[in-house]
């Protein structure tokens, strides 16, 4: 192989680039950045208690009618709405994290080969759009909040109240919008929104850099 075969470095260069690219979408926006990692942790410990619940309960199925020291064993009750409540909370934990590290689904199929500059335009009209919808959104959520406390509305077998899905629903849409903005601000700034290959790339050179480590 010649000395100016560039290959064995191509994709190192592939991930430094979409570091580059992506690296201001992933990492830092201040304080926003921090609140919503930490929202979508607390998403994924929600979803780690959903599914130690679901274990519990369908174990208790299993040995259902049967009593341990008086104590009748049996699944949870209430684990479908528990299962329900606890999911819709946990996907509005992650969508602001996920708008700022760019992990949304896009089809990037006519554009992954576009310029910068038309990857800047591009991504501030789909911060702007994604922005919009997540306050209109957050607006609704906030009717329907207002509805169920109006009514009283409750679950069929818990009884829990229905309007409490609702506060943190309002709330991340708002933070969703809010990182949004955040992104928008990015991009005005000189940021290049990634591309899937890109993102991908940047991915598989973190995780082979934190395993030389």
């Amino acid at each position: 192989m010649s000395r100016a075969d560039p290959a064995p470095h191509s994709v190192q260069g592939r991930g430094e680039k979409a570091s580059r690219s992506g690296g201001p979408f992933r990492t830092g926006f201040g304080p926003v950045g921090v609140l919503c990692r930490l929202v979508a942790m607390a998403g994924g410990l929600m979803l780690v208690a959903i599914a130690a619940m679901s274990v519990i309960s369908i174990i208790g199925r299993w040995f259902a009618g049967t009593s341990i020291g008086g104590l009748e064993l049996g699944p949870v009750p209430g684990d479908f709405e528990l299962v329900e409540t606890g999911t819709a909370i946990a996907v509005f934990c992650f969508l602001p994290q996920a708008q700022l590290a760019r992990a949304h689904v896009t089809v990037d199929l006519f554009t992954m080969r576009a310029g910068p500059a038309l990857r800047r335009v591009l991504g501030v009209i789909a911060d702007l759009l994604f922005a919009a919808t997540a306050a209109l959104l957050a607006w609704r959520l906030t009717i329907g909040l207002e509805e169920r406390l109006t009514y009283g509305e409750t679950t069929m077998i818990l009884g829990l109240p229905q309007w409490w899905v609702y506060v943190p629903g309002v709330a991340f849409m708002a933070l969703t919008a809010l990182a949004c903005l955040t992104t928008l601000a990015a991009t005005l700034r000189g940021a290049v929104p990634p591309t899937e290959a890109e993102a991908a790339a940047a991915e598989a050179g973190t995780a082979r850099g934190e395993s030389r480590r």
